[in-house]
């Protein structure tokens, strides 16, 4: 699979036909022909001007006296339009509009500008020059259907023959062929310059309909890159029929291998069995042709944890503790199945809204899932010497060894979430990895009252740092047990619905302040492409 950004061709032929992300192009490709007529129309008119300045009677004589102010007035229309065209986002009807104006308005303008000229100047071929080249150049440039582009040609191309006929009958000249003669050599032109036209736009629109049917990812289209990993890739994608948001993960080529990609097989049937409204449900997986595996997740609209403390600080304590208990019980459910999620940590826990309910959890990447029950395959698909998780966040003994981690090493990673979402800091920080690692097999945590910018309950604080205990036993014996203290705490430090919304509107209202320190980073300069992918269905595991 090629991973380098498509080429222009390349966004023409995935772009799906009717998305936000073909609008998008469409416009950014009218306002690239528009810039290039304005040069162009530029050019001529200093052309133009330095005839005048050389010989002011030769240019009208030759030309008429008003072509150069007609040549101004294309470039005025053509500015007003790439303006129009560059400030917001505009509609399908809109650009459709701007697109037959950007390109009519010039040839009515010179066929005006030329009304008057002499015969020998031969305007007619002048006005089938500037059809010409406009049609051609939108035909390369704007993606469109076969159609429109036939028919927009055909309305360009038509009033040159009549133009040619009107001019030469009523300004008749000797030394010219007949006039039947000169309508029926334009007329031939105009005609080629349609179909040439419309062969063109045949051709990109061909390429990009054999493009997406040759690489279908299944019933998914991938339309926009939204996050990648040392796991892989996520795209927000669509389904053929459902029209559902999805998000599918590619999981790198690197991770690819036939001992891999059993693995993950078999994690994602697991991980899918998972039910809990606050774990991701997973919809659907597969494996390409060229041995990318994927699968098809649901799409969530929102911020993760990491990115939500970043940007916000530490929140009340009355969300951490509802937070938390939202992960415990996502976590109590995989348990109670046989697994072990390895890799829990802030980025992992996305907050979004769900059936009108703010700071709704979904925990998410359970790419590194691991079955605690019977493998009745007898194929073992871990390697024992690879340490699973990400620094911050793992336990002791996934550090000294890896395949002996059970359910409580997910709850010390849960506890060194909430210590990163109490204070806003990991519990270790080092400058090299091994320094962390090495804390996390020797340093006693600090607690987290210590270091919060807000006074937290001493049970709260007892909570994480029995969490965080260096030894599985001494720490909760289920994330069920967990769930039933943070519960309680609950009771103490109420998070009614009514304060969550209030909460998530303050974050909002100060992620939409471009003053405000905690505004997420505009993507409005982020170019989004579309890409779709083939799927093997066949090599599925029963």
């Amino acid at each position: 699979m090629q991973t380098t950004e498509p080429s222009l061709l390349g966004s023409l032929a995935t772009a799906p036909l009717d998305t936000e992300a073909t609008r998008s192009l469409l416009q950014r490709r009218l306002t690239f022909l528009t810039g290039v007529l304005i040069a162009l129309a530029s050019c001529f008119q200093g052309l133009a001007r330095v005839v005048r300045l050389r010989d002011p009677a030769a240019l009208q004589d030759t030309m008429g006296a008003e072509l150069i102010w007609v040549q101004l007035t294309i470039i005025l229309i053509s500015v007003a339009i790439w303006i129009r065209l560059r400030v917001g986002k505009r509609g399908n009807f809109e650009l459709r509009l701007l697109d037959s104006v950007e390109l009519l308005v010039p040839p009515i303008c010179i066929a005006y500008a030329v009304r008057d000229v002499p015969p020998y100047v031969r305007p007619d071929l002048l006005l089938l020059i500037v059809v010409a080249h406009g049609g051609m150049l939108r035909a390369v440039l704007v993606p469109s259907t076969p159609r429109r582009t036939a028919v927009l040609a055909l309305l360009l191309a038509a009033p040159v023959p009549v133009f040619t006929h009107w001019f030469h009958t009523s300004h008749p000249a000797p030394g010219l062929p007949p006039v039947w003669m000169m309508v029926t050599v334009v007329s031939a032109w105009s005609a080629a310059t349609s179909v040439i036209a419309t062969l063109t736009t045949c051709t990109i629109y061909g390429l990009r309909h054999r493009v997406l049917q040759a690489t279908q990812l299944g019933q998914y289209t991938l339309e926009e890159k939204i996050g990648a990993g040392g796991m892989g890739t996520v795209y927000r994608a669509r389904h053929a029929l459902l029209r559902r948001p999805t998000a599918i993960k590619l999981i790198s080529a690197e991770l690819s291998a036939a001992r891999e990609l059993l693995r993950f097989e078999r994690e994602v049937q697991l991980t899918s069995q998972l039910s809990h409204p606050n774990t991701i449900a997973i919809y659907d997986y597969g494996r390409t042709p060229d041995g990318i595996f994927y699968y098809a997740m649901e799409f969530l609209e929102g911020m993760d944890v990491q990115q939500w403390v970043d940007r916000n600080g530490p929140p009340p304590v009355g969300c951490v503790l509802r937070t938390l208990e939202q992960v415990s019980g996502a976590l109590a459910e995989a348990h109670d199945h046989g697994l072990v999620h390895r890799d829990i940590k802030p980025a992992n826990i996305i907050v979004c809204e769900r059936g009108g309910v703010s700071g709704f959890v979904k925990v998410v990447d359970f790419g590194l899932v691991k079955n605690l029950t019977h493998d009745t395959s007898g194929v073992q698909l871990s390697s024992t010497q690879t340490i699973m998780g990400t620094p911050l966040y793992l336990s002791p003994e996934a550090i000294v060894n890896p395949e002996q981690v059970d359910a409580r090493s997910d709850l010390y990673a849960l506890g060194a979430v909430a210590y990163f979402m109490l204070t806003g800091r990991p519990v270790f920080e080092a400058s090299a990895i091994v320094e962390v690692c090495a804390h996390h097999l020797h340093t006693p945590p600090r607690p987290p009252s210590e270091l919060a910018p807000a006074a937290i309950p001493p049970a709260l604080d007892a909570l994480v740092l029995k969490l965080l205990q260096k030894a599985p036993a001494d720490r909760y014996a289920s994330a069920r047990e967990l769930r039933k203290e943070l519960m309680l705490l609950l009771e103490k430090q109420p998070w009614s619905d009514a304060d969550a919304a209030a909460y998530w509107a303050d974050v909002r209202a100060r992620a939409s302040d471009p003053k405000s320190k905690s505004a997420a980073p505009s993507a409005s300069g982020a170019h989004v492409h579309s890409r779709t992918l083939a799927v093997d269905l066949r090599e599925r595991a029963s």
